[in-house]
């Protein structure tokens, strides 16, 4: 068999095992008053013959006594175990050799000590004290036969009583009948510390349980109810309180709620004697008392009447009624450990014991407990804070995109007249015009159309959001709709004296896509790159077929839908002013500029490219940018061949954002949009 120093360690630290220690402190003084009190009747003249044998066994006792302070207080724990063993262990082996030495038939002490050690400690104990068990007595042999040390013989007197026959007859029986009753005191003893050990370890096990049900609570999200519940159930299953409260202030009225566990016979009987329910408790902050002092000061607070803990509280409690309660029911103890999450104090547990002592450990579990729970209350109110923030946003999310339908409707229908009426202008159908009125005519259309342009687009980005856009899927030649797009672009690109050049692959397949959406999206990103770029610059549109995606996608933490037809790669290349790569992730929401001051040169909605993501999205498609600041943009996009209809994948966006986004209309957009 195998020692462990460490486990015995261990083992010294716990609280049972100097509980123990005590305990035998105290067998070890009885049987060294009976040893002294049987030495000096029967051994009257030892202190004449041989002083040393007593005054050893007295230095053994002395230090045996110094071994068990040091471990009551945590000091030099191995070294004093050691120590106490071998002092225990001299005193029997000066006993062995006054009473026969080699020939004592007192050697079975040494079998005795050791069933003893392995009944008050465990086995490694026991084995410990064999191996000194046979150290001392083998030393004692081997000193006696080499001479080293010399048969006792004793020279005194003894006492006149024993030296009578008859009672020396009798003398064994009279030590047996002496020390019988201690050794079946310290076999009950022995079973008493070992039950106690178990039910620790019943208690134990019934804490770990309670600390792993709490765990578990804080990974499920539970709502704050349920997580309360288990809390409650956790105290008193496994904390081993009898009934436990939990107090927390509501932040909507600024009472202290009462929570009280589900299906406790303890609180039915409460309710019974009160006539109403512990739930419906309220306590007023600033009151003197107990509870409010534990939650406004942080601290552990131990009460033994329960009067005390009821002060103030709403429906009102006499002092006769709580001191009937409490005589009824057997509370002895009331421990109000605060609830604290991130150093904020958010309620308090209250545990009520019918014992009068709760020791250390239970308040050191409860305590661990509290900040267990504490935590899962904390999370639980976040999320459901979250969840109803988020119900929130929906609604008004709903109803910006509702706004904005409408809106958009409404100021189309007019607008479009203006324009309408304003060709007729143009056209002289009511009279002739001169060349400024025809100039200011031209001017009202451009804007109107401008302006038609973004109405339509706020009506599409409402839909796109609101679900209600939809494919229009056809079959089409992409390469005669790129061809179409250019010519489209080619007054704005003759207007700034900029360099297009259109690529477009040979025998491209036929395209299968909302063709009414593909064109906006590539006159978006036209658009923005004449915008965006200086005067004789240059902008490339290529188009091209791809059988398998580019392997770098991947990196992308996305993918267009599969397609067994392959995929058409487009871009837009241009020489313009660049964007940060910071500013990259942001090109495509809503209302987002790169530059949103109120002098910026270029104007925006912000609206185009989220537009156009949205469109891309719904083709199951993906688009995204390369850009540095003054090295022109490239705008990537992927799309199936064959177009399946996907639901649009819209950016709800929060109530302020959109506040901000209708602020940035008002003033005019800017940055990398159209």
């Amino acid at each position: 068999m195998k020692i462990n120093a460490s486990a015995i360690l261990e083992d010294i630290k716990l609280p049972d095992y100097k509980g123990r220690h005590v305990f035998t402190a105290k067998l070890r003084l009885w049987i060294f008053i009976v040893f002294w009190v049987i030495g000096s009747i029967y051994f009257k003249g030892m202190w004449r013959s041989a002083p040393w044998i007593p005054l050893v066994i007295a230095m053994a006792f002395l230090l045996t006594g110094i071994c068990y302070r040091n471990i009551l207080r945590n000091r030099a724990l191995m070294v004093s175990f050691v120590l106490e063993l071998a002092a225990d262990l001299v005193s029997m082996t000066l006993i062995v050799y006054i009473t026969g030495g080699t020939q004592s038939n007192y050697f079975t002490l040494y079998l005795m000590y050791c069933v003893a050690a392995g009944m008050f400690y465990n086995y490694q104990v026991a084995i410990v004290a064999a191996i000194l068990s046979i150290f001392f007595y083998g030393s004692l042999v081997l000193s006696m036969e080499l001479g080293w040390l010399k048969p006792f013989v004793y020279s005194g007197e003894h006492a006149s009583w024993f030296g009578n026959q008859t009672v020396i007859r009798y003398a064994n029986l009279l030590l047996l009948i002496m020390f019988l009753p201690i050794v079946v005191y310290a076999v009950k003893i022995s079973n008493f510390f070992s039950r106690l050990k178990q039910r620790a370890l019943e208690e134990r096990n019934k804490q770990l349980v309670a600390l792993n049900r709490i765990s578990s609570t804080i990974r499920r999200m539970t709502s704050p109810l349920e997580v309360i519940e288990q809390v409650l159930a956790g105290v008193v299953e496994g904390l081993g309180y009898d009934v436990c409260l939990l107090v927390m202030p509501n932040r909507a009225t600024g009472l202290i709620e009462f929570f009280i566990p589900n299906q406790n016979p303890l609180v039915d009987q409460i309710e019974t004697h009160l006539g109403f329910k512990l739930g419906d408790m309220k306590l007023t902050p600033g009151h003197p008392n107990s509870i409010f002092t534990a939650i406004r000061r942080n601290r552990l607070v131990f009460r033994q009447e329960l009067s005390e803990l009821v002060k103030g509280v709403d429906p009102h409690w006499s002092k006769e009624l709580a001191d009937r309660v409490q005589a009824e029911m057997g509370f002895k103890k009331f421990v109000i450990m605060p609830l604290v999450a991130e150093r904020r104090v958010i309620g308090a547990l209250i545990g009520i014991s019918r014992t009068e002592f709760v020791d250390e450990t239970r308040i050191g579990v409860l305590e661990n407990f509290s900040n267990q729970a504490a935590l899962a209350i904390e999370s639980a109110q976040l999320f459901e804070e979250i969840k109803n923030k988020n119900i929130e946003l929906e609604r008004a999310n709903k109803i910006k995109s509702e706004f904005l339908a409408i809106m958009s409707h409404e100021l189309r229908t007019p607008l479009t007249a203006i324009i309408g009426f304003s060709e007729l202008l143009m056209e002289e159908v009511m009279g002739e015009l001169n060349a400024e009125q025809k100039d200011s005519l031209r001017e009202v259309i451009n804007n109107g159309e401008h302006l038609l342009h973004l109405i339509n687009s706020i009506l599409d980005l409402a839909k796109v959001e609101a679900g209600k856009m939809e494919l229009n899927l056809e079959d089409f030649s992409l390469e005669d709709l790129v061809q179409e797009v250019g010519s489209s672009v080619s007054p704005l690109l003759k207007k700034k004296r900029q360099h297009f050049e259109l690529k477009v692959g040979k025998n491209l397949p036929a395209c299968r896509a909302d063709a009414r959406k593909i064109r906006q999206i590539l006159l978006n990103l036209l658009s923005n790159a004449i915008k965006f770029t200086p005067e004789e610059g240059s902008i490339v549109l290529e188009a091209g077929h791809l059988r398998e995606l580019p392997a770098e996608l991947s990196a992308r933490g996305a993918s267009p839908a599969p397609c067994p037809e392959g995929y058409f790669s487009i871009l837009v290349r241009d020489t313009g002013i660049g964007i940060d790569p910071k500013d990259l992730k942001t090109v495509f929401n809503v209302f987002e500029q790169v530059d949103s001051s109120f002098t910026r040169r270029y104007q925006g909605t912000g609206l185009g490219l989220a537009l156009t993501k949205q469109f891309v999205e719904m083709h199951q498609g993906l688009i995204w940018a390369e850009s540095a600041a003054g090295q022109g943009s490239t705008f990537h996009l992927i799309l199936p061949v064959k177009a399946e209809p996907a639901a649009p994948r819209a950016d709800h966006q929060t109530p302020e954002s959109i506040m901000l986004g209708a602020k940035q209309l008002v003033a005019g957009g800017s940055g990398r949009d159209s």
